[in-house]
């Protein structure tokens, strides 16, 4: 779980999924990464149970599916021995 959350641009769509479903536009736009690479991201997480996607018409919706990856995340922040924090952690 860790390794296919530790990249940054994971850690901000998991932060934008935490609050609900969302669209891969809106997501896309969120993250300023490219459109395939943002796709990239999206692909492995839902490959590995981490997120959960459906289809509606032309758009793609992207939700978490394993709500575990946010207290995972929770840990990190909270983790007394973390010495560098990352912006992408903080919330």
């Amino acid at each position: 779980m860790l390794k296919i959350i530790a990249h940054p641009c994971r850690l901000r769509i998991i932060d934008i999924l935490k609050n609900g479903e969302q669209g891969v536009s809106f997501i896309q736009d969120q993250v300023n990464c490219k459109q395939s690479v943002t796709s990239q991201h999206l692909n492995k997480m839902k490959n590995r149970g981490v997120l959960k996607a459906r289809r509606s018409g032309n758009e793609v919706f992207y939700s978490i599916a394993n709500f575990e990856v946010l207290r995972i995340i929770k840990c990190m922040k909270d983790c007394p021995h973390s010495q560098r924090r990352d912006k992408c952690l903080k919330s």
